[in-house]
């Protein structure tokens, strides 16, 4: 599968406007996409919709972009581990985190891992969480 994104998105390369097509038309293609592209908010923000793990290959102040992280953790609770410190310790930030994946506790700053509304948004998602406690 990841060579298939690889070829789409080699192909893709010639047109700028066909790199943003592939992106958001197949999202595993945006890891090879040229840093401006990752770079591109409005681009980013269609990707990491789909697929909130795509945060892993946002580059520069992206990740620690709320919005950006807000879309990507509302997809995927667990993409919170790509995010800079800084969103990981925002309270509104996890909660979304771990109302997706009580999991992604873990990941959330330390800060907000001991903040009881956080614990017991992750619990009431994941009782598992409770290991994480």
């Amino acid at each position: 599968p990841t060579s298939q994104a690889q070829a789409q998105a080699q192909a893709a390369a010639r047109e700028p406007l066909e790199w943003a097509d592939c992106m958001v038309r197949d999202t595993r293609s945006f890891r090879f996409a040229p840093g401006n592209f990752r770079k591109d908010k409005k681009l980013v923000l269609q990707v990491v919709k789909k697929d909130g793990n795509q945060l892993q290959f946002v580059t520069g102040e992206l990740a620690a972009d709320r919005d950006i992280v807000m879309e990507a953790v509302r997809r995927t609770g667990g993409a919170i581990r790509f995010a800079d410190p800084s969103v990981q310790a925002d309270k509104e930030i996890c909660l979304a985190a771990v109302s997706n994946d009580g999991m992604s506790l873990q990941f959330c700053g330390r800060e907000q891992r001991e903040e009881p509304e956080v614990i017991l948004a992750a619990l009431r998602q994941n009782g598992l969480a409770f290991s994480l406690v």
